[in-house]
C-alpha cells in the first residue's frame, strides 16, 4: 500500500473502533472490518458485496447479525431497490437514490426539499404526528443505458 492508502486505512480502523466504542459495540476484528467497508464504500452494499470484500473471513451470521445491530439503533440504513436482495448503507448526510433498472448503477439523490415537509408535519394525515423513517428510491435508466437502446 502506498503512505497515504496505508494511512487512510488506519484512520478509517480508527474510526471504526471509536464508532463502536461510542455506541456500545464490543470491538472485534470482524466489526472493525465491517465497519471500515461501510465507511469506505460510501454506497448501499448488498450482503453479497459485502461478502466478496471481507473474503471469507467472517462468517456470514455474524455479518447480518452485526448488520441488523447497526440498522436497529439507527446508525445505518437498510436499504431496498427492487432486486431482492437487502442493501446495507453508513450515510453521514441523508440522501435517496435513483437505480438503473438495466445495469444496477446507483447514485446518490438530496432531496432537502422533501425532508422538510417530512420534519414540517406528517404530509397533512390525520392520525399521524411524527414520522420517523421512510423509503424512497428511484428508478430509471442511466446514461450509457439509454444511448444503448
Amino acid at each position: 500500500m502506498s503512505g497515504s492508502k496505508e494511512e487512510n486505512f488506519k484512520s478509517v480502523r480508527t474510526q471504526s473502533i471509536e464508532f463502536l466504542k461510542q455506541h456500545g459495540f464490543s470491538k472485534t476484528e470482524g466489526r472493525i472490518l465491517i465497519l471500515s467497508i461501510l465507511f469506505i464504500n460510501r454506497g448501499p452494499l448488498s450482503i453479497d458485496d459485502l461478502k466478496n470484500k471481507i473474503l471469507n473471513k467472517i462468517n456470514i451470521v455474524t455479518i447480518y447479525r452485526f448488520l441488523n445491530a447497526l440498522v436497529k439503533k439507527r446508525l445505518i440504513k437498510k436499504i431496498y431497490l427492487k432486486d431482492g436482495r437487502d442493501y446495507f448503507e453508513y450515510q453521514e448526510n441523508h440522501h435517496h437514490h435513483i437505480v438503473c433498472r438495466n445495469c444496477g448503477e446507483k447514485e446518490p439523490v438530496d432531496l432537502p426539499i422533501f425532508e422538510k415537509i417530512l420534519k414540517g408535519g406528517v404530509l397533512g394525515s390525520k392520525n399521524f404526528e411524527v414520522v420517523d423513517d421512510h423509503i424512497l428510491e428511484f428508478f430509471g435508466l442511466c446514461k450509457k443505458c439509454v444511448c444503448r437502446i
